[in-house]
């Protein structure tokens, strides 16, 4: 058993802009779907695709088809031009075209069963859920790439040029000396450049990276679907609940059942507290010993039945029936023979 949750409520904003030529010829338009949550007016969702006009004209029929099913007769589902071979690429077409699409896209914003339709979540489905009102993410949280080892500082006499204006090598010996002085540990620089000639390149990708960052795809691509869903589902969110028996039939719930009852068969509880309410003496000597002995006899059917002795109990009735047939032929009582 379950119980049902309600879902989030949001006031739906549909437009129809940017009409662009694809590089195969035709012509698309640009379909957002905003969502403005009512309870939160801060949480806005976009859901972006290009469509076209084949697809739209589609999703017309769809939606007018459910909307003439809902018997509305008091609302006109929004008409859409029909399609035609020359002219299509001409601006006045175009946005025929454009304004007819928002305007039937529109009309579904006040009709739950048209906003909450399959045909327009599949007419989505390709879009990508996005919140316009979000900081973009900063770009100090990309990776930096790893920090340059400082290279020693030269003296100013090693690069000054000579006399004569040409630029003189810098000797060996020299750079020695001022590594020396420059450097307390001169190793240091030397050990460096060897650990990065042995180490890997930091930019190179691992296959465990690789995984991790497929796994993040994978992780954002459900996310944004199950946020896809929840936008356009129409069924609400069900929570599991405790389940609660049911009442236990009655004799009458199990006759239904019962293929051998008959309707207008008196219940059995209801012939027993007849006949055992039924005063069991009378003046005139032995009229009224059938009653007595009918009425052990359904006693100890009763008992047998409670024990689970049902084959006793059925010949125990049986007995308890043939002796009140069989006594209430001689009997005077008005009140005993019309039981």
């Amino acid at each position: 058993m379950s119980r049902k949750k309600e879902k989030e409520e949001y006031y739906r904003f549909f437009s129809v802009t940017e009409p662009r030529t694809h590089e195969k010829g035709h012509t698309e338009y640009k379909v957002t779907a905003r969502f403005v949550s009512k309870r939160h007016p801060e949480d806005v969702k976009e859901v972006l695709v290009w469509r076209r006009y084949s697809e739209l004209k589609k999703l017309h029929g769809e939606l007018s088809y459910t909307h003439r099913n809902l018997f509305r007769r008091q609302e006109e589902f929004p008409p859409f031009p029909g399609a035609q071979l020359f002219g299509r690429f001409d601006e006045g077409v175009i946005e025929e075209r454009r304004s007819a699409a928002e305007a039937m896209l529109l009309f579904t914003t006040n009709i739950p069963a048209l906003y909450n339709s399959p045909q327009l979540k599949d007419f989505f489905r390709c879009g990508e859920v996005i919140r316009p009102l979000d900081p973009s993410p900063l770009s100090a949280s990309t990776p930096l790439p790893p920090p340059l080892i400082p290279l020693p500082h030269r003296r100013g006499s090693d690069c000054e040029p000579e006399e004569e204006g040409t630029e003189g090598p810098i000797q060996t010996q020299n750079l020695g000396l001022s590594l020396g002085t420059d450097l307390v540990e001169p190793e240091v620089a030397t050990e460096a450049y060897s650990e990065m000639g042995a180490s890997p390149t930091p930019a190179a990708v691992t296959p465990t990276e690789e995984e991790e960052e497929e796994e993040e795809e994978e992780t954002d691509q459900s996310q944004s679907q199950e946020e896809f869903d929840l936008l356009f589902d129409s069924v609400m969110r069900e929570e599991p609940t405790e389940e609660v028996p049911p009442p236990p039939l009655s004799d009458n719930d199990l006759a239904i059942f019962d293929p051998c009852a008959k309707e207008d068969q008196p219940s059995a509880s209801h012939n027993q507290s007849e006949l055992l309410s039924l005063p069991l003496t009378n003046p005139d000597a032995g009229e009224a010993g059938y009653l007595r002995q009918a009425a052990n006899e359904l006693t100890a059917a009763m008992a047998s039945e409670k024990e689970g002795k049902y084959s006793t109990a059925i010949q125990k009735y049986k007995t308890a029936v043939d002796l009140l047939i069989t006594g209430v032929k001689g009997e005077r009582d008005g009140e005993r023979r019309g039981v």
